[in-house]
C-alpha cells in the first residue's frame, strides 16, 4: 500500500522540519560533509486492559520529546502523523487499515530508519513499560527495554522515559545543551487536581450571592427598625395604632433573621470554596491531554 503523494510530501516535510534545523546548526563542519540525519517514527503505545489510554498517549508524547534530544535523529510521533493525515483525508479513504499494520505502512512511507514501539501493561500489581528499537532496513529489533515500575500515580512512567531512551540508544549522545529526562512538573498532567475550575468558581460565586443577600437583608432590617422608631417617636403628636409598630418590628425581625441565615450560609460556602481551591485544576492539566 502506498499513500498518496501529497500525504507523503506532508509527512516528509514534517520529519525534515525537525531534522533540518539540526543540520543547519553551526558545528564547524560544512553541510556537504554533515552526517545524514536518520528518521525515527514513534508509534502509539499498545495498552493492556485496565491501563488508561490517556496515560499511554502522554508517555508516547513525552517519549517523542525525549528522543528529539538525541543527536543525528529527526523524530515524529503518530499524533503528528494523524494531524497531517486529517488534513489530507482519513486512513480508510487511503486504503490504510486500522491497527499496527497501518502504522508500519506509514513508517515505510516516511522512509523511517528507526521505528520505536511501546507497550503499557500490568503484571503482579506493577506497571510494565516496554519499548523496542527496530532497525527498519534490517527489519530487526536492535534494542529493547522492559521496566517493572512501582505505582506512583503514573509519575513513575514519565520518570522511566529518560533512562529507557538512554538504554535504547547507549551509543547516541544528546544534542548540545539538552538534559536527559522528563521534567518533574510534567507529572501533573498524569495526576491533575480532581476538581475542574468551573466547580470551584461556581461555589465561590454562590458564596458571594448569599453574602449579598445577607447584606441587603441586614440593611433592610436596620431601615425597618428606624422606621418603627420614627413612628413611635411621632406618636406623641399624632396617635398611631400599635399594630403598625408591631408589624414594622416583625418585618425587621424577619429581615434580620434572613440576613443572619444568609451571612452564615455565605461563610460556610466560602470555606467550602477555599477548601475546593486547594484541589482545583487551575492550570488546566486535566484537559491538556484529551
Amino acid at each position: 500500500m502506498r499513500l498518496p503523494s501529497l500525504s507523503i510530501l506532508w509527512l516528509l516535510l514534517l520529519t525534515t522540519a525537525h531534522g533540518g534545523a539540526r543540520a543547519a546548526e553551526p558545528d564547524g563542519v560544512g553541510s556537504a560533509s554533515a552526517p545524514r540525519v536518520q528518521r525515527m517514527v514513534v508509534t502509539d503505545f499498545e495498552i493492556d486492559a485496565g491501563m488508561a489510554p490517556r496515560s499511554a498517549r502522554l508517555v508516547a508524547d513525552n517519549l517523542v520529546v525525549e528522543l528529539r534530544k538525541l543527536a543525528g535523529f529527526s523524530v515524529v510521533g503518530m499524533s503528528e502523523v494523524r494531524a497531517m493525515l486529517a488534513a489530507e483525508g482519513d486512513r480508510q479513504s487511503m486504503g490504510c487499515r486500522e491497527g499496527a499494520s497501518c502504522l508500519a505502512e506509514l513508517a515505510d512511507a516516511l522512509g523511517a530508519d528507526v521505528l520505536i514501539t511501546g507497550r503499557l501493561g500490568r503484571l503482579q500489581g506493577q506497571t510494565v513499560l516496554s519499548m523496542r528499537r527496530i532497525d527498519q532496513a534490517r527489519a530487526m529489533v536492535v534494542g529493547e527495554v522492559e521496566e517493572r515500575l512501582v505505582d506512583a500515580g503514573g509519575e513513575e512512567l514519565l520518570a522511566a522515559v529518560g533512562p529507557a531512551v538512554e538504554r535504547l540508544f547507549p551509543e547516541v549522545p544528546l544534542r548540545s545543551g539538552q538534559i536527559r529526562g522528563v521534567p518533574r512538573e510534567k507529572a501533573r498532567l498524569l495526576n491533575p487536581p480532581p476538581l475542574p475550575v468551573w466547580s470551584t468558581v461556581s461555589v465561590a460565586a454562590s458564596a458571594g450571592v448569599l453574602g449579598g443577600i445577607g447584606v441587603v437583608a441586614g440593611l433592610l432590617a436596620v431601615s425597618t427598625v428606624a422606621d418603627a422608631q420614627q413612628i413611635v417617636d411621632g406618636s406623641a403628636s399624632a396617635p398611631v395604632s400599635g399594630s403598625v409598630v408591631v408589624l414594622r418590628q416583625q418585618d425587621a425581625d424577619a429581615q434580620a433573621l434572613t440576613a443572619n441565615i444568609s451571612l452564615a450560609a455565605a461563610a460556610g460556602v466560602a470555606v467550602t470554596a477555599g477548601v475546593m481551591a486547594l484541589f482545583t485544576d487551575w492550570g488546566g492539566a486535566g484537559t491538556e491531554v484529551p
